[in-house]
């Protein structure tokens, strides 16, 4: 997408933004990251215990706050037997 600093003419996204984005998340393989609760996991993997079902928009369900320098954060959740979930925040200024 184009970034300058007068804004004005680059309010939307034009056809060559959209054929990048079509590039980035075009996939060329069968696997898939997006699973429903009914649906098994390959390679023997398993959410852990109520991840599936979380709101990670929710602040509440990134769990223990490891780093946070005021632009980037670090969560980190725990869901036991060894199975946690970090998240990466990069804060908008």
């Amino acid at each position: 997408m184009d970034y300058t600093s007068n804004p004005d003419p680059n309010q939307h996204p034009n056809q060559h933004d959209y054929e990048q984005l079509e590039t980035v998340y075009a996939h060329l393989d069968s696997f898939t990251t997006i699973q429903s609760g009914t649906q098994k996991l390959p390679l023997g993997l398993s959410i852990a215990g109520g991840a599936l079902n979380s709101d990670f928009e929710n602040r509440s369900e990134w769990g223990k706050e490891l780093k946070n320098n005021g632009n980037v954060a670090l969560y980190e959740r725990d869901f036991g037997g060894g199975q946690k979930i970090f998240t990466f925040i990069i804060w908008a200024q």
